[in-house]
């Protein structure tokens, strides 16, 4: 895998609205200072030092809690453009949601699965008995190894 071709999307979901975040280049409020673009997709090895930035494998979005505290959840999405022809749309992991705080109004939807985003449009699996890797990896089953997992958008420890 060519880490020049991946990158990930962070979506904000306030109150079941889920929206993909908008990385706006400026130096005003609610604006990153040293990006030179407006992105939607942050390149893999992006790093600023300032508002993202890498600590070994890890990534931090430093956002600040005023922003944090308005979301119920956060999402990341990686996507992968290596070994498409140009203009191809690329390939997507599912969205790994991180919950915040707890939603103060009930979700409409009677969805249990992982959602994804597909060309601009939510997509919502309903079925049950969907169990991912911690990478958003789709298993075809319950896992049999120690690990962490994602079970019906749910994170579950297998010891």
């Amino acid at each position: 895998m060519n880490p020049d071709k991946l990158y990930y999307r962070l979506y904000s979901d306030v109150e079941h609205v889920k929206d993909l975040i908008v990385f706006v280049a400026g130096t005003g409020d609610n604006q990153y200072k040293y990006f030179t673009e407006t992105l939607t997709e942050i390149p893999y090895l992006f790093n600023d030092d300032y508002d993202i930035y890498k600590c070994g494998k890890r990534v931090y979005l430093n956002q600040g809690l005023d922003f944090l505290n308005t979301l119920n959840r956060i999402g990341v999405q990686s996507v992968y453009y290596g070994g498409l022809a140009e203009g191809q749309p690329g390939k997507t992991s599912p969205i790994v949601w991180c919950d915040i705080k707890e939603f103060t109004t009930p979700e409409i939807s009677i969805a249990t699965g992982v959602e994804a985003m597909d060309n601009g449009q939510w997509t919502i699996d309903d079925s049950t008995d969907k169990w991912y890797t911690i990478d958003g990896q789709k298993l075809s089953g319950k896992p049999t190894k120690k690990g962490v997992y994602i079970y019906n958008g749910k994170r579950v420890v297998i010891r």
